[in-house]
């Protein structure tokens, strides 16, 4: 399986799943305390949709930082998986896509992604997060930029 560890701007990412606020809000003050990020979020190449990293997203979003380590992936590759963690709930990874693209969030934590053949990468970027978090926050980052978003009528999905 290939993929590529790069930034990807915040406003790119599609969610396909909301997030527990206590979460989100426990994760903005680890960053302030140690602002360091080791945990890239995973989301499909070719829609941008997050597959495992929803509440990092949010709080990049909460802190106002612009860009955010991603490990692009291939989802409709065999080497991932899609579990439902609620019992008596079925999903796809069709479903997943198409949701996050009409913005028609599942709860938190419905959907798992399992990657069978590989370990999610970690990586140690420095976060720059200046004097004012929120509207002044940068990502210092040495890696490569990303490509530019793909919109919600692109790539085959509608």
């Amino acid at each position: 399986m290939t993929h590529t560890l790069t930034l990807v701007p915040v406003a790119c990412l599609k969610a396909h799943e909301e997030t527990v606020v206590q979460r989100t809000d426990t994760i903005v003050d680890e960053l302030r305390d140690e602002p360091i990020f080791r945990y890239p979020v995973v989301v499909d190449k070719h829609t941008y949709v997050i597959l495992d990293g929803h509440h990092r997203y949010e709080a990049f979003l909460k802190l106002g930082l612009k860009e955010i380590p991603c490990l692009l992936v291939d989802y409709f590759s065999d080497t991932i998986e899609l579990r439902s963690r609620r019992q008596g709930v079925s999903v796809t990874k069709d479903e997943v896509i198409q949701r996050a693209l009409r913005r028609e969030l599942f709860p938190p934590k419905t959907t798992q992604h399992i990657f069978a053949a590989w370990q999610p990468l970690t990586c140690e970027v420095p976060l720059s997060l200046g004097q004012a978090y929120g509207s002044q926050a940068d990502l210092a980052w040495q890696g490569p930029r990303s490509a530019p978003c793909v919109h919600a009528n692109e790539g085959g999905y509608g």
